[in-house]
């Protein structure tokens, strides 16, 4: 617990303190130094006030055990490596009042799954560059446990990031924009939530988000750039909550719009089908409802003066469209291939009709013009379908059409279809089915002049409640309908039935698979803290009891390794942030030890780390470990005191001669070089010289 007294927590205060469990900061304390906390491995949580300001530089750099992170309201700058090597975090939320976030704040955080940020990048103001994306935070050195991610941040220019493989959730708080390529490539990300916030989505963005399933536009949003779900083939629903808004968005192109691979657009949560434009939108936008296949019709209001290119480009399911007097001009390819479309009502006011505009409507048959000729309209190529259809003119009179009733649709003179609004029917509802205690009726609405329906199949409330013995109970005591009903329990172990409170005997041993994650249970309790094997090996169960995987953890025997599968890793190597470790046959590490690996000797100190780039004795001699940290044999070794040569036992050569590609050398006691000296052997003098090697033909 650190006292209220303390206002700053200084560079490398609890450095490597590795035992320290928890850290209590109170509300005094402004600012976190960095390597504060560096490598206290121990604590599992921390919680940092709103009085923190700043979090330093690689401030909880290689915190493994830490799996929550409170972030305060007051902090505006992360630093770099902050929060690097966080192995067990899975989660974490970075506040509105952060301004800036360093490169590899969260390096190495292999277990993270969701990420909650104010902005992309290092600030909300990063566009262009290598700073403006979301690899930026998880920065760009390889490491074997996140995903190579090359994203593009400008024309032509990319970098590798290194973003966890299991970080599948991303939600944006407070950003104005969506940079270019801010995730592009990001193809494990499941779900990016953008905020109201946001007015531009950049060129891009979402390129090649290939497990993008779904997306929500905001209101907010203005602009969309080219290409910004480009390979986003997966997407299948886009979900808006404003029609004007979407219909006023700039699409760069076709696939800058979501529609282009998800097909259905979705409208406060409904799939839309009988698209309603509200009266004030001016345009409708380019690219606008581009291949929103599920649209089965369209109704535009009188304010719309232009339908833009694209506009409706692949809505395969509208059958008729009705353009109102309003609109001046159609764009080009605005109901490109429009396949189920027969018939199209166009207004005098339209004056041109751009290129491909109705090219693919193969069934268009019938275009209603209420004006007397169309040669007053210019027409674009690749317009086959509506200049091949049957045309039919407003011959009568301006207002001199005439009708049988109020709603009839036809006038009985020239044939002129008039768009018969609700308030001309007179409608009525009819009973199709009363239904019965058990069963729902079914009844519709229809017009008594000319008996147009509406609202078929409307259900009919059953006339009474169906009754039952207790609320698991199957069949209604009235009508006797069976209902599928079973009794339902939280989990494996629970013994109460959720819904009837049944009870039931629990002696449930064995393995669970709960929210996917595994757990054991022995006669109904869940085992924590504790090893288990099974006829593969040995797994880990931690403190919640469930089984750790791609972890770190330890027991009375020093720390061990789970992988990917749950199962303890033996009898190989691993590298952590300080270097390799050898795991052995019961999966901890060897210490104090030598091991022999693919036919090489190699060193543990006791520590458990391998020993490179040293010389290491034993009871027979001295022996060198290079830079691999194998056990050098038949090699000369430089070290310090000059060159030495380890032999084919791997030990150092001592007292006696030795011949390079330079000539012959003395390795004497201790195995160094003999140099500018007489030496005396088998009863011969012989000089060595400056380098080491034996005077030949030479004067001394």
């Amino acid at each position: 617990i650190i006292p209220d007294s303390v206002t700053s927590i200084g560079d490398w205060a609890f450095y490597n303190c590795s035992s320290l469990t928890s850290v209590t900061i109170p509300d005094s304390v402004t600012s976190i130094g960095g390597s504060a906390f560096y490598r206290c491995s121990s604590f599992t949580s921390i919680t940092i006030p709103d009085s923190v300001t700043s979090i330093g530089g690689s401030a909880f750099y290689n915190c493994t055990g830490l799996t929550s992170v409170t972030i305060g309201d007051g902090v505006t700058s992360i630093g770099d490596e902050a929060f690097s090597y966080c192995r067990s975090l899975t989660s974490i939320t970075i506040p509105d009042s952060v301004t800036s976030i360093g490169s590899y704040a969260f390096y190495g955080c292999s277990s993270l799954e969701s990420i909650t940020l104010p902005f992309v990048g290092s600030s909300r103001t990063a566009s262009g560059t290598y700073d403006a994306v979301f690899g930026y935070i998880f920065g760009s050195t390889s490491h074997s446990e996140n995903r190579t991610v090359e994203q593009y941040y400008s024309s032509g220019n990319s970098r590798y990031y290194y973003i966890p493989s299991s970080l599948k959730k991303v939600t944006i708080t407070d950003a104005t924009q969506i940079p270019y390529g801010a995730f592009s490539c990001c193809r494990s990300l499941t779900s990016v939530t953008i905020p109201d916030s946001v007015t531009s989505i950049g060129l891009s963005a979402f390129y090649d988000c290939r497990s993008l399933t779904s997306v929500t536009i905001p209101d907010s949003v203005t602009s969309i750039g080219s290409s910004a779900f480009n390979g986003c083939n997966n997407l299948t629903a886009v979900y808006i909550n404003d029609i004007a808004a979407w219909c006023a968005i700039d699409f760069d192109n076709s696939s800058a719009n979501p529609l282009y691979y998800a097909k259905k657009l979705y409208y406060n949560g409904t799939l839309l089908t009988d698209l309603v434009i509200p009266q004030g939108v001016t345009s409708v936008g380019a690219y606008a409802f581009y291949s929103c296949t599920a649209l089965t019709s369209v109704t535009i209001p009188d304010s719309v003066t232009s339908i833009g290119l694209s506009a409706f480009y692949d809505c395969r399911s509208l059958t008729s469209v009705t353009i109102p007097d309003s609109v001046t001009s159609i764009g080009l390819s605005a109901f490109y291939d429009c396949r189920s479309l027969t018939s199209v009502t166009i207004p005098d006011s339209v004056t041109s009709i751009g290129g491909s505009a109705f090219y693919g409507c193969s069934n268009l048959s019938d275009v209603w013009y209420s004006g007397n000729s169309r040669t007053v309209i210019t027409i674009d190529s690749d317009n086959a379908p509506l200049t091949s259809a049957t045309w039919h003119y407003n011959t009568c009179d301006a207002n001199a059409h005439t009708y049988l009733s109020d709603c009839d649709a036809s006038c009985e003179t020239c044939e002129w279809l008039r768009n018969v609004k609700e308030g001309m029917h007179d409608f009525d509802w009819v009973v199709d089915d009363a239904g019965n205690c058990g069963v729902d009726g079914k009844k519709h609405e229809e017009c008594s002049v000319c008996h147009e329906k509406r609202n078929e199949n409307t259900p009919i409330p059953a006339s009474g409640e169906h009754t039952y013995d207790n609320a698991c109970d199957a069949e209604c005591n009235v009508c006797e309908q069976v209902r599928e009903t079973e009794h339902t329990y939280s989990n494996g172990w629970d013994a109460d039935c959720n819904v009837c409170e049944e009870p039931r005997e629990i002696t449930y041993s064995g393995w669970a698979l709960d929210g996917g994650k595994w757990y054991f249970y022995n006669n109904g309790t869940v085992v924590k803290n504790a090893w288990r094997k099974d006829s593969v090996g040995w797994v880990f169960l931690g403190k919640d009891g469930a089984m750790l995987t791609n972890a770190w953890c330890t027991d009375s025997q020093g720390w061990c390794y789970v992988g990917a599968n749950g199962y303890a890793v033996t009898n190989c190597w691993k590298r952590d942030s300080v270097g390799w470790i050898w795991l052995n046959a019961n999966g901890s590490m060897t210490k104090n030890a030598w091991v022999q690996d693919g036919g090489k000797w190699y060193f543990l100190n006791a520590n458990g780390y391998m020993v490179a780039n040293a010389w290491k004795k034993d009871s027979k001699g001295w022996v060198y470990l290079g830079s691999s940290g194998a056990m050098m044999t038949n090699a000369w070794v430089r070290d310090s005191v000059g060159w030495c040569y380890v032999g084919a036992d791997g030990y150092a050569v001592t007292n006696c001669w030795k011949r390079d590609s330079v000539g012959w050398c003395y390795l004497n006691g201790n195995g160094s070089m003999t140099k500018s000296q007489w030496l005396y052997d088998g009863g011969q003098w012989y000089y060595l010289d400056a380098n080491g090697y034996m005077v030949t033909g030479t004067r001394v």
